[in-house]
């Protein structure tokens, strides 16, 4: 056996001990042969002795090591235990956060032509949007969310049937000023159960679950400063009252497979607050997404069918009350979405399309798409519109140079047809523009575009925009 430097100390220390408790023998003189053969064989057996106990003694540290490991990984455990304890008692909170935006504008538009009648034609600052959340989680499982657009309209908004503007000013009674009144856009306020990863019910005014622009909606995280046509023409409608069961399941580590299924009022004059059929509108969504450390790919889908009905009372009589329905409008629509986006090194690749098929039962008079402009005489046809846009953006890799600060130059290029009956409204976008984040929650753009229509009489000149924002989100 070999022992380290630790265990020949203790042996020569025990064998001073026991060379002094056997003085007798040690003290026998040298010279007598027979002193030196008597004190040789206890001498040889006491080296034994002390082998055999300081063997002993390693083999009890080691067993009180195999001890303390064990104590210490049972106080682990506890340990362990006590925080996984204190992380499962939730505690239920309530916040508030938002968004808004400031923009400096310029439309560039050809007198006489219609769009200059709804865009101003002059440099126009802007703070049209401020949006508020209230999100409270009340248990583990259930949370509501509500999110709330302040806005000046009505004010200043044209009145596209007599060409007026709109004013909404009134005076303060008590201190005798003039102030404009404004409105309250509820974009959204659900309760959300989510019992299970796979399953949750969502009730009451909610997003729908198309594409990638309209999820994303607020302006701090938008790489453009202005909604592409998909979002304009709602082909899709953007919000939907009703239920929504949704749920994801995750197969592997970097997969992700998500899907909702939605039942609302569909389309109609007043499906925030009730239905005017019983027809109600149905939506599936499907979306699959791959992660990594480099790679991003996310494709989703969206299919929407809904019929619409406007109706009208009409007082028949009065002694004895007699009402009847008059129904203005009825049509269904069959709508489908699908939406790419990849993310690699730093570029991003953006892709949506939606397409929309209406027939109508009951034709309410003609409209012209985008303005809303009524047409006297002529009644509104049967409809196939489509809308797409490809956005490709780049974040520098400028790290170096600017630290958490990040640049992105963007493009998108968008084709737009609202009906099929007629090319008067179907054009081609082009932006681009850059976008400067100094930190997480202000981002600066300046982005500038031009849309040409196809082959118009009401829009004779390629429309420009120029235009810079700035988005804080709080």
């Amino acid at each position: 056996m070999t022992h380290g430097t630790p265990t020949v100390a203790a042996t020569l220390a025990l064998l001073v001990v026991a060379a002094t408790a056997n003085g007798t023998q040690l003290s026998t003189p040298p010279s007598t042969p027979q002193s030196d053969a008597k004190s040789t064989p206890p001498a040889a057996a006491t080296d034994g002795e002390l082998i055999r106990r300081i063997e002993a003694l390693e083999r009890e540290n080691a067993t009180q090591r195999e001890e303390i490991e064990a104590l210490t990984d049972r106080l682990d455990e506890q340990e362990l235990q006590d925080l996984q304890e204190v992380a499962s008692e939730f505690e239920p909170f309530f916040m508030t956060y938002g968004f808004f935006d400031v923009s400096l504008t310029r439309w560039f538009i050809e007198e006489g032509d219609l769009a200059a009648v709804a865009m101003p034609g002059d440099l126009t600052f802007a703070a049209a949007d401020f949006n508020l959340y209230f999100l409270s989680q009340m248990t583990e499982t259930i949370n509501f969310l509500a999110e709330v657009r302040f806005t000046y309209l009505p004010h200043g908004a044209i009145d596209i049937t007599s060409f007026k503007r709109v004013d909404t000013s009134v005076q303060d009674p008590h201190q005798a000023e003039i102030i404009q009144l404004g409105g309250i856009h509820i974009e959204r306020v659900r309760l959300v159960w989510q019992p299970r990863d796979w399953f949750g019910i969502t009730a009451g005014r909610y997003i729908t679950p198309f594409g990638i622009w309209n999820i994303d909606h607020g302006s701090p995280v938008l790489p453009g400063a202005y909604a592409p046509y998909i979002m304009l023409t709602e082909l899709v409608p953007l919000r939907q009252t009703g239920l929504m069961v949704h749920g994801r399941f995750v197969p592997t580590e970097h997969l992700l497979l998500d899907y909702a299924v939605t039942l609302s009022n569909g389309r109609g004059p007043a499906e925030q607050v009730y239905d005017l059929d019983n027809n109600k509108g149905v939506g599936l969504r499907l979306k699959g997404t791959f992660e990594n450390d480099t790679l991003k790919l996310a494709l989703g889908g969206y299919g929407f069918f809904s019929r619409s009905t406007d109706e009208a009372l009409e007082p028949v009589s009065i002694e004895p009350i007699e009402i009847t329905k008059k129904i203005n409008e009825r049509s269904w629509e069959l709508t489908g979405s699908a939406d790419l986006l990849l993310e690699l090194f730093g570029v991003r690749l953006q892709v949506e399309y939606a397409r929309s098929i209406r027939r109508y039962q009951n034709r309410p008079g003609r409209t012209l798409p985008m303005v809303g402009a009524p047409v006297p005489g002529v009644y509104q046809p049967d409809t196939v519109a489509w809308v797409a846009y490809l956005l490709a953006a780049w974040t520098l890799p400028l790290d170096k140079l600017l630290g958490e600060m990040k640049l992105m130059p963007y493009v998108m290029i968008e084709r737009s047809v609202p009906e099929d009956v007629t090319d008067e409204f179907s054009l081609w976008s082009y932006h681009g523009g850059i976008n400067f984040r100094p930190n997480s929650v202000i981002v600066l753009k300046l982005d500038a575009g031009r849309a040409d229509f196809t082959n118009s009489k009401y829009f004779h000149n390629p429309i420009w925009i120029v235009g810079t924002q700035v988005a804080v989100a709080f």
